[in-house]
């Protein structure tokens, strides 16, 4: 692989991993604020007897649980990226070293 296309995956990919991060933060900030409008609205349901406070509070939980499934999505593909990244930047050499190591055990 020659070196300009090595360092152009590079780049993409840290970038990919950059925006991964801010997703991964910004999907935090609104799990903490859906959190707090739940615990709001559940306050300010107390006062009534109304089953709205109820269904809303389901609704509340699937949103957050949306948002824990979407979030732990992101970190498992900034793990990938990040594997990948390892084996992308470790030298060709040793890439087909290790290739033909493996292919030579493999034969007996």
């Amino acid at each position: 692989m020659s070196e300009s296309v090595s360092t152009n995956i590079n780049r993409a990919l840290y970038s990919i991993a950059a925006h991964l991060h801010c997703c991964r933060s910004e999907l935090k900030s609104i799990e903490g604020f859906i959190v707090d409008l739940a615990t709001h609205y559940a306050a300010v349901c107390e006062r009534g007897l109304d089953d709205s406070a109820d269904r809303a509070s389901r609704g509340f939980s699937q949103v957050l649980s949306q948002m824990r499934a979407t979030n732990d999505f992101a970190q498992e593909l900034e793990k990938k990226i990040q594997n990948i990244l390892a084996l992308v930047s470790r030298p060709v050499s040793s890439i087909n070293l290790s290739f033909s190591l493996t292919a030579s055990s493999a034969a007996f």
